[in-house]
């Protein structure tokens, strides 16, 4: 089973390699999502750790993630870790560290639906800032003709698990948007969905 999620334009590799690079924060185009630099990168390890292959395409550059086994000695133990590696195509050949290892955000990045979620909202995003707007772009069809995307390949129960969980729907009306409605994993009290508005304080 596959998943492919795309957007018009072609994110930088730095977005998805170098940690706290965010291009939407403070870009001034209302109803973006992102601004921590940091959800891509954990969406990343969330995929891995659940040993889901992983590729993604900024523009004609291939990125393809993957780990290699390493050790940390604090003096007392010596601990073995999976560094998290980048291999890039297409356009270059370089294998790049990526300064962290499999155990970032292990803790509370526990749920595939979480990494589906942040990949989804940087297609968003994309396609807000250069299109001014996610539904007309939708339903003109424009994001069948990509220069970014992020595809998915692994277990199949493993990606149907991540689409089974219980889910929570919000409704509302917006003036790009009427009597819009989305669905967001339990526990979550706002979705990355432009058309489903975003409660205060979240």
């Amino acid at each position: 089973m596959r998943l492919l999620i795309q957007n018009p334009g072609a994110a930088p590799v730095e977005g998805y390699t170098l940690l706290g690079v965010s291009t939407t924060r403070n870009c001034g185009v209302a109803g973006t999502i992102g601004q921590f630099g940091s959800g891509a990168k954990h969406a990343i390890n969330t995929l891995l750790r659940a040993g889901l292959k992983l590729l993604i395409y900024c523009g004609k550059t291939r990125l393809e993630f993957a780990t290699r086994d390493d050790t940390v000695n604090d003096g007392l133990v010596t601990k073995p870790i999976k560094r998290v590696v980048c291999r890039l195509g297409g356009t270059s050949s370089k294998t790049l560290d990526m300064g962290w290892c499999l155990d970032f955000g292990a803790i509370d990045w526990t749920d595939l639906s979480m990494a589906l979620r942040e990949f989804v909202a940087n297609a968003i995003d994309r396609t807000v800032r250069e299109r001014g707007d996610f539904v007309p772009a939708l339903l003109n069809e424009d994001l069948r003709r990509p220069s970014s995307k992020t595809a998915l390949s692994g277990r199949g129960t493993a990606l149907r698990a991540s689409t089974s969980k219980s889910t929570t729907t919000c409704s509302g009306s917006t003036a790009s948007c009427p009597a819009a409605s989305c669905t967001f994993p339990a526990g979550r009290n706002w979705s990355r969905n432009p058309c489903c508005p975003r409660p205060t304080g979240t």
